[in-house]
């Protein structure tokens, strides 16, 4: 067995963070990559998170993973001063998988739940100064620029064909909190019938820590209940402390789990 990188990108990840284990007829028993990512916004405790995927045989299964622990700490080596985690994703059903992982001594605590949550009392207080206003997104230049906000405040799950489905639901809502003329942050809510999900929701950095968001997301949710909405979800994630205290503001139930994330501290 031995491993090779590809001779390009593989699913846009460089070449360098791609290994392909082969068997010594030179068939290929599995691949395995590596993203680096810098999420300062959604977890701050462990900014530098390195997300990994192994698809393999049972053969070329610890070999990959092997290299890319080691990739992971080499990438990680850029920035020695910060926290950094490796880790996938992992559905619950996935026992087998959940086993490898722990006995390869893999946190297996992380996950990320849909949730019901509840509405404060009141229509949603709005700072002094503020306006919360419903932003357009008609047009495929306004559609691109919401996304690249959301990324640039690491919510990366939301792409245009994502958006667009989103935009044919009834209760599709978009609301922009402005100080001024500064985007505090916004918030993205998506449903039919008398459910509402929130999708997303950020605030911008100078404005952290301040309860900006709750407050966002308690306007919308007295806006969607004019419309008839009465029950509302939303995803959380507990490698984010700012979802896990959101969740507790809105009394979060637990729905169902959606998936684990493995994680190795480096």
């Amino acid at each position: 067995m031995e491993l090779t990188h590809p001779q390009g990108s593989y699913q846009d990840v460089p070449a360098e963070n791609v290994f392909i284990a082969q068997d010594e007829m030179g068939t290929q028993m599995g691949v395995g990559f590596v993203v680096w990512q810098y999420l300062p916004h959604f977890c701050p405790e462990v900014p530098i998170n390195m997300y990994f995927e192994i698809n393999s045989q049972p053969s070329g299964w610890y070999m990959l993973f092997g290299a890319l622990v080691a990739r992971a700490r080499q990438l990680r080596e850029s920035n020695p001063g910060v926290n950094a985690r490796l880790y996938t994703r992992l559905s619950p059903e996935d026992g087998a998988s959940l086993a490898l992982y722990e006995h390869n001594a893999l946190n297996c605590r992380q996950f990320a739940s849909q949730v019901r949550i509840w509405k404060p009392e009141g229509p949603g207080r709005v700072p002094m100064a503020c306006t919360v206003v419903s932003t357009p997104v008609n047009t495929p230049a306004e559609q691109q620029q919401l996304i690249a906000r959301l990324q640039q405040n690491d919510i990366t799950t939301i792409d245009v064909p994502y958006l667009q489905r989103m935009m044919t639901t009834p209760h599709f809502c978009l609301l922009t909190m402005l100080h001024g003329n500064v985007r505090v942050g916004e918030a993205l809510f998506w449903g039919e019938g008398s459910s509402c999900e929130l999708a997303a929701v950020y605030t911008s950095p100078m404005y952290r820590r301040q309860g900006m968001a709750k407050m966002l997301i308690h306007r919308g949710m007295a806006m969607l209940m004019e419309e008839g909405v009465e029950e509302f979800t939303a995803c959380f994630s507990s490698l984010s402390a700012a979802q896990i205290h959101l969740a507790q503001a809105f009394r979060a139930a637990d729905i169902r789990l959606q998936c684990l994330y493995p994680e190795l501290l480096l």
